[in-house]
């Protein structure tokens, strides 16, 4: 079984974020042997803005050397990887998933089966992106990436293998918090409700998130036993959040925090 190295919200190009992810890297190549044992997911805001030149061609360099080390390695979109507020659009989302995918017109859900557990990557901007939203720092999955979800979690290649993992940027579990529920509106996935409704109607073993660079744990909401926030994996904000290792095979407490 392959463990799962769960990284969020980097920020390439913001200050030293780019240094910081680059011995990140360098550590990650040390520290986790043999690299074909474990899977690297980027949950989101790999680049910090999607208007400037060179940031992406640089995330994907990255990316190149993680992949070349023998690491599989999983990317969901997040908004500033789009252009951020209002300078998200969709040629700047066709940019990032011809750089990042290989191909622009890339769909969502997005289903990788490796080593018996399904990866499934959600677009949390792509909603957004086509109701021409993109003012704030929320996100939105939309209707049709939702329907598709469902129909997936349903299938036989999902049922084939032992795990199931949903992937994505924005933070979608809800605080009761009335400062938690304004921020929501301005910063949170609009349609959370509708992807918890699917959620809980199929059997997954953990959802990785990040967006609020909190970097805490979520375990046993909405009947999901392992649900973590990255939070910032470089630190954005003065704040670096847990590189965390988890092993879908083992107790939740063998789930620790690399020194990345």
């Amino acid at each position: 079984m392959k463990k799962i190295v769960h990284l969020s919200d980097l920020h390439i190009g913001y200050k030293n974020m780019s240094d910081v992810f680059e011995g990140m890297i360098g550590r990650l190549i040390y520290l986790c042997k043999p690299a074909n044992e474990y899977v690297v997911v980027i949950t989101g805001d790999l680049i910090d803005d999607a208007t400037k030149e060179g940031q992406l061609a640089e995330a994907k360099s990255y990316i190149e050397t993680i992949k070349k080390e023998g690491f599989s390695l999983l990317v969901a979109p997040g908004n500033h990887d789009y252009g951020s507020g209002n300078s998200a659009t969709d040629e700047r989302m066709k940019r990032y998933k011809q750089e990042i995918y290989g191909d622009a017109n890339t769909k969502f859900p997005r289903f990788d089966p490796i080593g018996g557990v399904a990866f499934i990557g959600l677009d949390s901007m792509e909603g957004e992106i086509k109701k021409n939203q993109g003012a704030w720092a929320d996100g939105e999955i939309g209707e049709e990436q939702l329907e598709k979800l469902d129909n997936l979690l349903s299938s036989q290649a999902v049922a084939n293998c032992q795990y199931t993992v949903v992937y994505l940027h924005h933070h979608p579990i809800d605080e009761s918090s009335f400062f938690r529920r304004v921020i929501r509106e301005f910063h949170g996935l609009d349609d959370a409700k509708e992807l918890k409704k699917v959620l809980v109607a199929h059997e997954i073993d953990a959802l990785l998130f990040g967006h609020n660079h909190d970097g805490r744990q979520w375990n046993g909401n909405w009947g999901i036993k392992r649900a973590y926030d990255a939070g910032s994996s470089t630190g954005k904000g003065d704040t670096q959040g847990p590189h965390r290792v988890i092993d879908l095979a083992e107790p939740l407490y063998t789930d620790f925090d690399a020194q990345l």
